[in-house]
């Protein structure tokens, strides 16, 4: 049986990161701030939750390491040009790290319904806005509680917008898509909204 003390961990940064401890993870405090370390079969993240000054302490750069290959670009056209298809509804897509793209749920503009779908192995969650401009709502905030990327494309009648950020336990980063992507062979244009600056 699994206690809070084997989920939650806390640690002071000395310049070393503690082993990761799936299924749970662990609270760095460094000279930078706050951060949040997981591990899982398809990724190990170090990603700051909290900036703040710490005296005394090292600071610590964000990790992000992929266990599979990042996904084919083409992934994300796919995705806009069958959201394209239900500007009168929202979709919910899981795509799978061997480029599965599932289509788990439909709704209207309010309100979504899903299917009973396997859940494991989902690399990225994503979700329509139809016409409505790309962006997290308070309602993805809440829902959005996994470890997994998650990722809305909206504006889809005119030229298509998309968020991308990365859900670590209730907290929420926004980053590239370059992060998860691999762009080299894509030729269609988005703009890309809300993503941080960082490289990685």
């Amino acid at each position: 049986m699994l206690s809070i003390h084997n989920l939650l961990q806390h640690y002071i940064y000395d310049g070393t990161l503690p082993e990761p401890n799936p299924p749970g993870y662990q609270y760095i405090m460094a000279g930078n701030g706050i951060f949040i370390q997981a591990d899982s079969p398809l990724r190990r993240v170090v990603v700051q939750i909290a900036r703040k000054q710490i005296k005394g302490l090292p600071a610590l750069q964000q990790q992000i390491r992929l266990k599979h290959p990042r996904l084919n670009g083409r992934t994300l056209p796919v995705i806009i040009e069958h959201a394209r298809q239900r500007l009168d509804i929202e979709v919910v897509y899981h795509v799978t790290a061997d480029m599965r793209i599932r289509a788990i749920a439909t709704g209207t503009k309010a309100s979504v319904e899903f299917e009973n779908v396997p859940d494991e192995g989902v690399i990225l969650e994503a979700h329509s806005h139809n016409t409505m401009p790309a962006g997290f709502s308070s309602v993805d905030n809440k829902y959005e509680q996994r470890f997994r990327f998650y990722m809305v494309v909206g504006n889809l009648h005119d030229r298509p917008q998309v968020a991308f950020r990365l859900g670590v336990y209730g907290y929420h980063i926004p980053l590239p898509l370059s992060v998860l992507f691999d762009f080299s062979n894509v030729n269609i244009e988005w703009d890309e909204v809300g993503h941080a600056q960082d490289r990685y």
